[in-house]
């Protein structure tokens, strides 16, 4: 009598084919978050830059309203 073939795991070419395709999904999953971490900190600093200049003008602005007198070197 032939006994069947168990088929009730994976084979190892499988297990090690799965274990290749995760690892390259997790290291472009990480490659995308350092990206986007990346852009989002350049981004901060821009808007950080912009408020600081809105808030010189503001400034500028009102000393000019009130004719505050300021030196300006060149």
């Amino acid at each position: 009598m032939r006994r069947k073939p168990l088929s009730n795991g994976f084979t190892l070419l499988e297990l090690l084919t799965a274990i290749s395709i995760f690892s390259l999904m997790s290291l472009l999953a990480y490659a995308l978050m350092d990206g986007v971490t990346r852009f989002q900190k350049a981004g901060m600093e821009i808007t950080q830059n912009i408020e600081a200049y809105q808030k010189t003008m503001q400034w500028l602005h009102i000393a000019k309203r009130f004719n505050f007198s300021y030196n300006i070197k060149n």
